[in-house]
Order: C-alpha cells, then structure tokens, then sequence
C-alpha cells in the first residue's frame, strides 16, 4: 500500500495547475490540470452532425474543436445538420479527435447525476452491504428522469450532505439545459473549473496538508472546500517558497523525462513511449540479482506511470527468472504497486513471449465509478 500522502504542492501558472503528491518524503504522483479546459473530459457540448457513417455505426460532429469528434451512434438515427447535446469520454490525442457520448454524467464528491438515465450504481469498491444501504438511502432522493452513480467517496457521506450534492448537480444541469435553448451549435455548454477538478482528486488522497504558491488560488479552494470538502478547511495553507524545491519535486520530474531511471539498488528501467505502445525494459546492471531486481522495479514502474501519465497498452520486460512462482509474486507485487493509480490500471498478466502487459486509461471520463 502507498503510504500516507502527506503534502500536496499546487503550483499555479496562468496556463496550468500543478499538484506534486508527496508520500513516505518522495514525489508518488503528478496532477495537471489545464485552465484551458478545452477537450477535456467531461466537457459538455451542443454539436452538429457534419457527416453519418452509416457502415461504422458512428458519426462525425463538429462540437468547436479544432477537428471534428466521433460519436457511436448505436442505433440513433442521425441526420447531417442535425444538432446534439454530448459530452467528451475521451480527449483528442495525436491524430486522433475526442470521442463523446450522448449520455451525460455530471459528477460530483460522492454522486454522479445522469440526467434522462435510469437506476441507482454504486462503486464496486464499495463493501455489498454499505452499498445497499446508501442505495437505499438515495431512493428517496432521486427523480423518475434521472440515474444515479455512488462513488467511493460517498461512504463517508451524510445523507444530507449526498442530498446537497445532487441538488447542485441538478442545478448545474439545468444551466447547461438552459444554456443549450439559447445558443447555436457549435458550442461548449459546460466546462469543468481546473481548481474544482484538481481538488476533487486531491481529497481522494486525504492529505495531511495542501499548500499553494498563489492566495488567490489559496481563496478560492479554500471557498470550495467550505461548500463541498469541509474536512480540508485547515488543512489548506500558503507558502511563499517555490513549492517544487521541497522534496526535490523538480529534480524528480526531471527525471522522469528521462528514458533511463536507475533504480538504488544498481538496476535500471527503462521507458520507451511510441503511438502504439509504451515498452518498459528491466535491466539487473549492477543489481542483487533478478528476483530483487524485478521487486524494486516493479514499485519504480507503477510510480513512474504516474508521474508520465502513461496510457494505453504497456508492455513490460522484466529480468527472466527461473522458477514460475517467482514470475508470480512479481505479477502480484506490480498489481499492490498500480493498486493506488488514480485510474483503474489493468494487469493483463504474463504473455507467451514472457511480458507483462498492462493497460491505463488514457483519461478518467466523467461518470467514472470509483
């Protein structure tokens, strides 16, 4: 298990929020959130159809990106002009444009409102029994025109408190209905603030202390916190020092531009990043040897597939081992390292070639059940 977060440096820039996670005295992770919240995830936006790909089930929308976004239209009938209400799952990488949906999900602390969808979710994570009980609990609360999502995060919630939050996603939503009558497609309807984004992350880790280089940004979250994480009030501080000095932050991001990351135990690993695929190599060098090796570097790769943001397919080489339990306890100890991941990674296990393959998802879409 990670051990207890205890600071947060948020770094502010005029184009960017910077959250350096700081647990056990070392960087763990890294959380950006652009203040040009264009494409992201969660982004709610009324689009056109600019052309119907009847043979792919798909569809073409122009939503006010720089390149036109792709819908799977199941089985909607659409028509070229045709205008529709979407929120981006997934943002432009690359070549590749955002893909939306048409399901909306506003999320929340411990909720996520599903305007026009049916039923009440709770996370897997959540024990059976705590959640057919907030299950039980929110019945009383939801509409006949809406879902519900019970996220991790609600287990230490109030009712009152989950009731206020569905009352407020319920009034973001009728802004963004309401914001949708008065404008022509294209156009963004809703775009999450980078701050309310970066602490909705941020609580989930249940700092011991989260400072900020910048007083205004200190004054809005802490008038954010008041509203929706109370826990957090006085824990938020200031401090006028460059933040990523403190534990030696920049010297670890650095580093993790890097191809080459020694290990202290004398290993390396290695990460390369092409369009297809991230490839991790696992070298002994001057290491105790395999086993111990592969163990150290295990923990490395899950800590530096946070700090880069890797997504999509990974496939790892590690040193080869002899005996077939030993391949599985360094299976089982990168499955304890990825557990704390912000996104739900998943080990895919041992390959006939002897790799590991892993896959992390690119981005977390709004509605996520966590």
């Amino acid at each position: 298990m990670r051990a207890r977060v205890e600071e947060v440096l948020v770094e502010s820039s005029d184009d960017r929020l910077r959250a350096a996670v700081v647990a056990g005295g070392r960087l763990v992770d890294l959380l950006a959130e652009p203040r040009n919240r264009a494409g992201r995830p969660g982004n709610v936006h009324l689009g056109r159809v600019v052309r119907v790909m009847e043979n792919l089930g798909a569809a073409f929308l122009d939503i006010g990106l720089a390149d036109a976004v792709l819908l799977d239209r199941g089985k909607a009938r659409l028509a070229e002009g045709q205008t529709l209400l979407v929120q981006i799952v997934e943002p432009p990488t690359g070549t590749k444009g955002a893909r939306v949906s048409q399901r909306i999900a506003l999320s929340g602390r411990g909720v996520v409102l599903l305007p026009g969808g049916r039923g009440i979710t709770a996370s897997r994570r959540l024990p059976r029994d705590l959640a057919q009980r907030l299950v039980e609990l929110v019945a009383g609360f939801k509409q006949a025109d809406e879902g519900l999502i019970l996220r991790t995060a609600a287990a230490d919630a109030t009712g009152d408190a989950i009731a206020a939050e569905i009352a407020a996603l319920r009034a973001t939503w009728s802004e963004i209905a309401a914001r949708a009558e008065r404008v022509t497609a294209p156009a963004c309807l809703h775009a999450e603030d980078a701050l309310v984004a970066l602490l909705r992350d941020v609580a989930g880790l249940a700092p011991r202390r989260i400072v900020f280089d910048d007083r205004g940004c200190l004054r809005a979250a802490r008038a954010h916190a008041g509203r929706v994480y109370p826990e957090l009030a006085d824990r938020l501080e200031f401090a006028d020092d460059p933040l990523f000095d403190r534990y030696d932050v920049a010297d670890a991001l650095a580093a993790s531009e890097e191809a080459h990351v020694p290990l202290k135990s004398g290993g390396m690993v290695t990460v390369e990043t092409t369009a297809a695929l991230t490839a991790i190599d696992v070298d002994v060098g001057a290491g105790p040897g395999p086993m111990a090796t592969n163990l150290e570097a295990a923990a490395e790769i899950a800590r530096q597939l946070r700090l880069r943001d890797v997504a999509g397919l990974i496939v790892v080489d590690f040193v080869r081992m002899g005996a077939r339990d030993e391949s599985e306890r360094v299976l089982a100890a990168l499955r304890q390292a990825v557990a704390d991941d912000r996104v739900k990674l998943q080990v895919l296990g041992w390959t006939a070639a002897g790799l590991v393959e892993l896959i992390r998802p690119r981005a977390r879409g709004a509605g996520v059940i966590d």
